[in-house]
């Protein structure tokens, strides 16, 4: 059985940021900063390695999720909905 993954919805009801960050305000400051420098990414294109390793340790780091949900893209492209299937 694999280690239950924390995502937005174990956090609090109403939170929109991945689990990999520790605040509201820190995803927005990043997501700013990528939106004005122009690009296109996840905040997983920028995370560093330890890092990653770090929220994996933690059961924090879900990089499909978030690059499904928080991706930064431009505006001809749809953002995929969120979608989980009953096993």
């Amino acid at each position: 059985m694999l280690p239950h993954v924390i995502g937005v919805a174990d956090i609090a009801p109403g939170v929109l940021f991945p689990a990999c960050y520790d605040s509201q305000e820190d995803y927005e400051a990043w997501l700013r900063s990528a939106k004005s420098a122009g690009y296109k990414c996840s905040p997983c294109t920028d995370c560093a390695p330890e890092y990653q390793q770090l929220m994996l340790c933690e059961n924090r780091c879900d990089p499909a999720d978030v690059q499904d949900r928080f991706a930064v893209r431009t505006a001809g492209e749809k953002q995929r909905r969120h979608t989980r299937r009953a096993a």
